[in-house]
């Protein structure tokens, strides 16, 4: 019987999964096809070297531990909100109760015009102190 080189076959003769017969013509075969002897014998030892263990990592030299913390302070710098930043989340937490204050001063005598920009500020921190501008 002819046969024909076939990688796919040669890994399963490597890995043991051929019946009986399949498994003695192949054996027959790569006895002479010095191609198919050195398939098998690749195979062979990669299924060994996937069956051992993985060996333990060598620890890190502390200069790269030190490298690392470097690293990660300076991430964290740059991650830290800017005062910009602070001050814009700020002022979006005091619009709510401007807002709301507005409202108020709009429904008592529409004194905006008269309150202005520092005036409504002002107002809003008062407000954000006192929990919400309940007496």
């Amino acid at each position: 019987m002819e046969f024909t080189c076939d990688d796919a076959l040669l890994q399963m003769y490597a890995e043991g999964l051929l019946g009986s017969v399949e498994r003695s013509i192949l054996a027959e075969h790569v006895k002479t096809c010095p191609r198919c002897r050195a398939r098998v014998a690749a195979y062979k030892g990669l299924l060994w070297d996937l069956a051992q263990p993985d060996p333990e990592p060598e620890p890190l030299p502390p200069e790269l531990d030190a490298l690392s913390d470097r690293l990660m302070a300076a991430w964290a710098a740059e991650q830290a909100p800017q005062t910009w930043q602070k001050a814009s989340l700020a002022w979006t937490q005091t619009v709510p109760v401007v807002d709301l204050a507005l409202g108020a001063v709009g429904k008592v005598g529409h004194s905006l015009p008269r309150l202005g920009v520092a005036g409504l500020t002002g107002l809003g921190r008062r407000l954000l102190r006192r929990g919400g501008g309940g007496r």
